[in-house]
């Protein structure tokens, strides 16, 4: 009995900056790279019935989602013919709690609204096929958010996200992942044109805050490069310090990054944890992440 030869027809991979290193190519993906602990990936009621009815396979990776075709013996052709339009929809679901907390979202996300990607977008970038909203930016912001009402029918609570590929007349040429042509003798036939679609997140930036529970002391006349300090007490020329926060805002990554602490007469300061996040409570583009020392 001969094999059955599938072929990738569409694959969509999600980049985190979180993840990433700050040189060099975003495909530059470190040893282990995956998302998979922070979003699912589900295909809808609909899709699921599509991807059977055209023998296509649906798969998630590390990275994102990947769907196969199975295909002729030239491996160019798939046997079902899909000369229609089709549209296949995937929510994606946060299984990560803190990733708003180090994604450069607005908190809002994932409460009445989820983000649109699809391919009926014209985004490039850097040699990117982009699924987000095309802009002045590659990253997903707020120019990808839809209010639930606009979301799918097959959804009662918005998903974080929802991910949308279509093979129709309102995807740009270079997106299509079906050519439909005809063959030698005139008849309809789809060739497979395998696509690599990608969804960038950057990286969020916080204060870093940290707490001192031991008493800090220094002359009261004297300033913290770098660091604002929020919270002290004065004791005639002495002052101790009980609270401060990095005056600039760091982009938060999953590596150990180097914080200088002697201007405390401390070494490194730790790195603070995604968890203990903190959006500032008036100016609702300023946000902290703590860390008791």
């Amino acid at each position: 009995m001969p094999s059955v030869k599938y072929a990738i027809l569409v694959e969509v991979n999600i980049l985190h900056n979180y993840y990433l290193a700050d040189a060099g190519s975003p495909l530059d993906l470190p040893a282990g790279y995956s998302v998979q602990n922070d979003l699912v990936i589900v295909p809808s009621p609909m899709t699921v019935t599509t991807l059977k009815n055209y023998r296509l396979l649906f798969r998630r990776t590390p990275t994102g989602l990947v769907i196969l075709a199975r295909m002729n013996g030239n491996e160019t052709e798939i046997p079902m013919l899909i000369d229609r339009n089709i549209k296949m929809e995937f929510a994606v679901n946060l299984a990560n709690p803190y990733f708003m907390n180090f994604s450069d979202l607005p908190m809002s996300a994932g409460v009445d609204r989820s983000y649109r990607f699809t391919n009926t977008h014209n985004n490039s970038n850097a040699g990117l096929n982009l699924l987000s909203d095309p802009g002045a930016s590659p990253y997903v912001g707020q120019a990808d958010e839809e209010f639930l009402a606009d979301t799918s029918e097959y959804y009662l609570k918005a998903p974080f996200g929802l991910i949308t590929l279509e093979h129709s007349t309102n995807v740009p040429s270079g997106n299509r992942f079906i050519d439909n042509t005809n063959d030698g003798e005139g008849n309809p036939q789809s060739i497979l044109v395998p696509q690599k679609y990608y969804i960038r997140f950057r990286n969020r930036s916080t204060h870093w805050r940290y707490y001192f529970s031991e008493e800090m002391k220094f002359p009261a006349a004297q300033t913290f490069a770098g660091f604002d300090v929020e919270d002290k007490t004065v004791d005639g020329a002495e002052q101790i310090i009980h609270q401060v926060a990095t005056t600039n805002a760091i982009a938060l990554k999953e590596t150990f990054q180097v914080l200088d602490g002697s201007v405390f007469n401390l070494g490194n300061l730790p790195n603070p944890t995604i968890s203990h996040f903190k959006p500032d409570p008036v100016d609702n583009t300023k946000f902290y992440s703590e860390t008791f020392l």
